[in-house]
């Protein structure tokens, strides 16, 4: 390189040092000079896309570089499959000399194979078993906690707050709790008559309305 181009491209070469000093054997990190298309690479730090110095420009790019300079634009973060099955995310900034003529590149390479992978891995954990929906349940640690879990629900569904004045909302509120099953638990229908203040018959003549 001659010594205008080294003024170019060396704040690259630093930049790409400490890219590479971050992120090791996952990424490639590689700078091009047009000047010689069929020899671009100039520097390259990691051999994700097999490349060494000397190697070529690529398809892609020369397809950007066929528009007009002033309509090329850096190419963030996007995703690509190389020959080595590999899969990676990508990011182009053009490189372009004090008159604005796009002169190089400097590219990052990221693979993200074993991360796909994982995300592959986790979507079909976390997946619900087809046909199931997704259910709310709480884990209480004693029957005093788990009624009251149950009754602050039922209130929150029905859009009701205590205390209950209507006979209406009051049966509304019982046959709720009853399709929770909580009247299945010992005592329980003691503890709703005493919520709605009525006696425990009370609660058993809504439960039969």
């Amino acid at each position: 390189m001659t010594e205008n181009k080294n003024s170019i491209f060396e704040p690259y070469i630093r930049i790409a040092d400490a890219i590479y000093a971050i992120f090791k054997s996952t990424c490639e990190v590689v700078i091009h000079d047009f000047s010689e298309m069929e020899r671009s690479v100039i520097y390259i730090k990691g051999d994700l896309t097999g490349r060494t110095l000397g190697a070529p420009i690529t398809d892609f790019v020369l397809q950007q570089l066929k528009n007009n300079e002033s309509e090329i634009e850096d190419i963030l973060g996007t995703y690509s499959t190389i020959k080595n099955g590999k899969s990676i995310k990508s990011s182009i900034v053009y490189i372009r000399d004090d008159a604005g003529k796009v002169v190089g590149l400097f590219g990052i390479n990221y693979n993200v194979t074993e991360l796909l992978n994982m995300q592959h891995l986790l979507s079909d954990l976390l997946s619900p078993f087809e046909g199931v929906n997704q259910i709310h349940e709480s884990y209480a640690t004693t029957i005093t906690e788990m009624f009251e879990q149950i009754i602050f629900a039922t209130l929150l569904e029905l859009n009701m707050t205590l205390p209950i004045k209507m006979k209406s909302k009051k049966i509304e509120f019982v046959k709720a709790l009853d399709k929770k099953g909580i009247f299945l638990v010992q005592g329980s229908m003691d503890r709703v008559a005493a919520i709605l203040q009525v006696t425990k018959q009370t609660v058993y003549n809504y439960l039969e309305n």
